[in-house]
């Protein structure tokens, strides 16, 4: 693959099995698409009932939730979106920053019917989250901020340096993303993943278009959500893993000290990935949390 060539997009790779059982109330995610002015949108969509959107991280897309959409779907209108640039979306006319991930989001809660929806964003999606709510805060049921922080914009000029070093200049050299992928493999997960993870997470970063990635990386170290936290009036959970290397537990706690009546869930022995290291213990979490204010989310 070239630089900047587009891996192709498996979208049966979406498609979760049950290996243990199969239950009567699963519902199996289906892929659908919007436009926006800007971009056309690919999302999946399982289940019917209070709308909760799900947001992947910036070496993700949308089939890192399949676990948690089998799960949820059974009570929830469960979406997982690919979001511009990303897996089946198109690429975005707009500039690739956090308020063109808002509105982006936006058009796809008007094409789903959602005025309010239950928001559960991880890493970059827990960042798209906050910009959300930073410009439609009325849009926001709650949020579930996932292995994430408060931006990137408080950490030093040079941890920033390092954090674009690490995953642009190898690019810029003629690196594709999956090599990206396999030389922070060990950051990104806990000691305890599995082949099985090691090797989705290899997947999800070998169709990363690797324009977006550079954009998005660029974009992401500006982010600074720090003036927004102390307004957030929704319930919030907070999720992180222990061994959690790229946004590490004290950036969870700190996130929590400024969002009033935030709750902050530590899960052992897991890293940064926590909806494909630990799916069901996040969605346990996720469901208790979600259940105790079902119905702030619109139905659809």
């Amino acid at each position: 693959m070239s630089l900047g060539a587009v891996a192709k997009f498996d979208v049966t790779a979406c498609v979760s099995v049950d290996r243990t059982e199969t239950r009567k109330t699963t519902m199996q995610a289906t892929l659908n698409h919007c436009s926006s002015p800007t971009a056309r949108i690919a999302y999946d969509r399982a289940g019917v009932g209070p709308a909760v959107v799900f947001l992947h991280g910036i070496g993700g897309n949308r089939c890192n939730w399949r676990d948690q959409l089998r799960r949820m779907s059974a009570s929830y209108a469960c979406f997982a979106w690919d979001a511009p640039g990303y897996g089946d979306s198109g690429e975005s006319s707009s500039p690739r920053d956090f308020e063109h991930f808002a509105r982006e989001l936006t058009t796809l809660l008007d094409h789903i019917g959602a005025a309010k929806a239950h928001i559960v964003g991880t890493s970059m999606g827990g960042h798209i989250a906050l910009s959300l709510y930073r410009a439609h805060p009325e849009r926001v049921a709650t949020l579930s901020l996932i292995a994430t922080n408060a931006g990137m914009a408080n950490l030093s000029d040079s941890e920033r340096r390092e954090f674009v070093h690490r995953r642009v200049d190898p690019l810029m050299r003629g690196a594709r993303p999956i090599d990206i992928g396999m030389s922070i493999l060990d950051v990104l997960l806990g000691r305890h993943a599995t082949s099985e993870v090691r090797q989705h997470v290899i997947e999800s970063m070998a169709a990363i278009r690797t324009p977006s990635y550079i954009d998005t990386v660029n974009a992401i170290v500006m982010t600074d959500f720090r003036e927004v936290l102390p307004r957030i009036s929704v319930p919030t959970a907070i999720v992180v893993g222990a061994e959690d290397r790229v946004f590490p537990v004290s950036e969870s706690r700190y996130l929590a000290s400024l969002i009033p009546g935030s709750t902050v869930q530590v899960l052992p022995d897991i890293g940064h990935m926590l909806n494909l290291e630990a799916p069901d213990a996040l969605v346990e979490t996720l469901q208790r949390f979600l259940d105790a204010h079902r119905l702030l989310a619109t139905s659809v």
